[in-house]
């Protein structure tokens, strides 16, 4: 019989998250990051995830790759960032859970698979030409990879996205996706992303069909600023009383905001932290 414990962390992933954060040493998940966690448990098959900086979103994608593979080892998962080397640090961060994680030690790479950061193979898996995790930058050779789950964190930064013909490369980029993408019914994007400037790619993604789900640090003044793309665990806030300017999360102090909106200036701030393009 499987012990009730891990019967809860496969079959959950916040209990998950809370289980994998307790063995790497990091604080339990906060509300904010449940609440993404939760999102992603859902299994939209295109997801946006924009979260203010800092809120752990990339460990959060990391963990849900690990907690996919611990549910089929024959998951085929694809990071693609900015940068190769970006995409290569969370390709790691896996890597590493692996192989410290007691409820995933049994898909360590064995000695005759696959066993690089940037593309290896889990224990268990079936013999295919495409590893069981590989990383690209967005601007590497897409075509040709095939995955049940493509992460995508942060393709858009300040210098790749600085001109419109800038973001239209990466946005015909993105249109790859959905051919790499496998067509069972599990497969899925998650896009993580922070806007980088007022005329991010992020705001064409609802074109493209993917599911937005946007988490300020502070409840805004103005919820119709987001377009129906309001975390509903932010809007709930409200509900119970919270008022706009409220921290949505306990990983910042109302002061640390403070601090970081004198420090970065208005305006990035509204973009980094309250993920507002208007």
């Amino acid at each position: 019989m499987i012990d009730d414990n891990i019967k809860k962390y496969i079959t959950s992933f916040p209990d998950y998250v809370d289980y994998v954060w307790a063995n790497i040493n990091l604080p339990k998940a906060t509300p904010v990051q449940r609440d993404i966690a939760a999102t992603l448990q859902e299994g939209n098959r295109r997801l946006l995830i924009e979260a203010f900086r800092g809120c752990g979103k990339t460990y959060l994608t990391g963990a849900y790759a690990t907690w996919r593979l611990l549910r089929n080892p024959n998951e085929k998962i694809l990071i693609v960032s900015a940068s190769g080397t970006h995409a290569t640090a969370i390709s790691t961060f896996i890597h590493k859970l692996l192989h410290n994680i007691p409820l995933l030690s049994h898909l360590k790479p064995g000695i005759d698979q696959r066993n690089s950061v940037m593309a290896f193979d889990v224990k268990g898996c079936q013999v295919t030409v495409q590893p069981s995790v590989k990383c690209l930058g967005i601007t590497s050779q897409l075509q040709g990879n095939r995955a049940s789950l493509l992460i995508s964190d942060d393709v858009e930064t300040s210098i790749n996205s600085a001109t419109e013909v800038m973001r239209n490369k990466i946005s015909e980029q993105i249109n790859e996706f959905d051919s790499i993408l496998q067509t069972n019914t599990e497969a899925n994007i998650v896009a993580l992303g922070t806007p980088q400037t007022g005329d991010s790619i992020y705001n064409r993604f609802r074109d493209k069909g993917f599911l937005v789900r946007v988490w300020p640090a502070r409840i805004p003044t103005n919820i119709n600023l987001y377009n129906g793309t309001l975390a509903p665990y932010v809007e709930d806030l409200l509900m119970k009383g919270y008022k706009s300017g409220d921290i949505t999360d306990t990983r910042f102090t109302h002061n640390d905001l403070l601090e970081r909106e004198a420090s970065v200036g208005k305006s990035y701030f509204r973009l980094q932290y309250m993920l507002d393009t208007s």
